[in-house]
């Protein structure tokens, strides 16, 4: 079975399966979404091994930073992401219009950025922006 799909770039380039292996990840991903079971089982193990870093580690040292940075990695996405959604709360407070409610999520949203400031997972003029703007948004709120 062959399987003629223009994925990235045309003139990239090609493996056994004819499908072009650069461009953006989420070209692959439509890709392997369209694709024949038995195929895309081929296909996903192919671009797995394309797409991973191709400088392996040499040293026992080297192996345990690059362990820990993907642990480091994951941990600081989930806590961005915490975050994030923190003041996607905080921001759904204000427009309902509900003092109490905006400056509970206020106090939580600015708690989470305050943490993640001293941790170093933001600069703190990125927290300080951050919670500065929400605060003008709080006070604009009319009085309860």
């Amino acid at each position: 079975m062959k399987v003629s799909m223009p994925v990235g770039r045309r003139d990239g380039d090609k493996g056994r399966s004819g499908l072009s292996l650069r461009g953006r990840r989420d070209a692959r991903a439509r890709v392997l979404i369209m694709l024949t079971t038995r195929l895309q089982i081929r296909i996903v193990a192919r671009l797995q091994v394309r797409t991973r870093e191709t400088i392996v580690a040499n040293t026992a040292q080297a192996k345990k930073r690059v362990r820990q940075a993907e642990k480091n990695r994951v941990h600081n996405t989930a806590r961005r992401s915490l975050m994030r959604t923190e003041l996607k709360k905080a921001l759904k407070a204000v427009e309902t219009k509900d003092k109490a409610a905006a400056q509970l999520a206020y106090r939580s949203a600015t708690s989470i950025i305050d943490r993640l400031a001293r941790k170093g997972l933001l600069h703190k003029n990125t927290a300080s922006r951050h919670k500065s703007r929400l605060n003008d948004r709080l006070r604009t709120m009319a009085p309860a």
